[in-house]
């Protein structure tokens, strides 16, 4: 969840992050980064409460946090479909069991009656692991880095691993172990047999680009494990990873031919239609020519003088008018 909220917060730096002019691709030839991450581990088993007694039942369920850092890696196959995806790093996987099944009867001298004396038992494993996850990432949406993962896991221990067993009352409140004089005591402690982890693990991530090469990537995932944690006792195990990676990451630039020009439509230029010369004999006046033009366009209105035939005076009615 905290990743998220830091993703949330970050966001907006992202939109200022690319040059306006340059674009990216969402999909990288390749990506590799340090994560952190938190894991809330569900545990569920057969163990008797009691060793070899079921007079208290078994631990059947129990749940603990832990701690994840390592190396993130991916290579891509098919550019914006598919890539193969790497995960190595150190988890703390602290492994917890609890009963609250377990009950006797106690005498209350106060009241001179048995009241019912409910302990509730512990069973804590520390677990340090080396674990190498390799998988494959989908791109399900072009264009948008949003993946979703499937992976195999291998934990292998690095530390020897230790358990602890407690009982602590939970009622009558009068009531107390008289070794500790407390309401809670340690049964027994030592080291404890594990089994490397053999699992599979889904998960859904995003890379958010903080710049052409840098990207911030949130993941969240499920990881099922198959066998035993322990070697002597029935004990499986499964998590819920919130993950934030800090990876490398460079995208390409996309390079788009520039879009051609519109042509420019140029008008048809004017037709023209020349007529023979005209000379008109019995006017006292230098040789007129006319001219004919034919045009497709249109122009403003022009003045134009009338003149009868064979008369250089224009119209006394008409004078001059604008056609």
């Amino acid at each position: 969840m905290i990743a998220f909220i830091l993703c949330l917060f970050l966001y907006p730096f992202s939109l200022y992050s690319q040059e306006p002019e340059i674009k990216y691709g969402s999909n990288a030839p390749y990506s590799i980064g340090l994560m952190v991450g938190s894991s809330t581990i569900f545990n569920q088993s057969t163990v008797d409460v009691i060793p070899g007694s079921t007079d208290c039942g078994m631990y059947q369920q129990g749940t603990s946090q832990g701690m994840l850092l390592g190396l993130v890696g991916e290579y891509t196959i098919i550019p914006s479909f598919l890539s193969v995806t790497s995960r190595f790093y150190l988890a703390q996987h602290p492994a917890s069991l609890q009963s609250d099944d377990c009950r006797f009867l106690v005498y209350n001298q106060n009241n001179q009656v048995y009241d019912t004396l409910k302990i509730r038992n512990q069973y804590t494993i520390s677990l340090d692991r080396i674990m190498i996850d390799i998988g494959a990432s989908f791109y399900p949406i072009p264009n948008i880095p949003l993946f979703a993962r499937l992976g195999a896991s291998y934990g292998l221990g690095i530390t020897e691993n230790t358990y602890e067993r407690t009982q602590t009352i939970i009622s009558p409140d009068y009531a107390f172990f008289p070794t500790t004089r407390s309401k809670t005591q340690k049964i027994e402690s030592g080291n404890v047999n594990s089994n490397p982890l053999i699992g599979a693990n889904a998960s859904l991530g995003y890379y958010l680009h903080v710049s052409p090469t840098i990207a911030l990537m949130p993941e969240i995932a499920y990881m099922q494990s198959f066998n035993s944690l322990l070697k002597d006792q029935e004990w499986k195990s499964s998590s819920l990873d919130f993950r934030l990676a800090l990876c490398y990451r460079p995208l390409e630039e996309l390079i788009e031919p520039p879009l051609p020009e519109e042509p420019k439509e140029i008008p048809p230029p004017p037709a023209l239609a020349i007529v023979n010369p005209v000379t008109f004999s019995q006017l006292e006046a230098p040789n007129l020519e006319l001219q004919q033009t034919v045009i497709t366009q249109t122009f403003p209105l022009l003045p134009y003088i009338f003149f009868d035939s064979l008369s250089t005076q224009p119209r006394s009615k008409i004078g001059r008018a604008h056609v």
